[in-house]
């Protein structure tokens, strides 16, 4: 017997990265996310890349980006700036 796996809609972005690992939430000056009643902007998620060993916030997009295998995903504009900018290696 074979089961279904229903896939997932998400973003083309770290978030649905087969390298990306979760970490918590952090402050995030470019957060996409909508703030209601004036209040401050919410927590962006991020973690660790597995490929460049960056700290990155999980709405960020790269040229290494392998999409997670039960992820339906779908486009979206770059952040203006990484959480962490490039390693020794050339990579974000």
């Amino acid at each position: 017997m074979t089961i279904q796996i229903s896939k997932i809609l998400m973003p083309k972005a770290c978030i649905s990265c087969q390298a990306f690992c979760p970490k918590g939430y952090a402050e995030d000056q470019h957060s996409p996310f909508i703030t209601k009643f004036d209040k401050p902007a919410p927590k962006t998620q991020y973690g660790q890349c597995g490929k460049t060993d960056n700290s990155v916030f999980a709405t960020e997009i790269c040229t290494g980006y392998q999409q997670e295998p039960n992820a339906d995903v779908f486009a979206v504009t770059n952040r203006p700036q990484p959480k962490q900018q490039e390693n020794s290696h050339g990579h974000r």
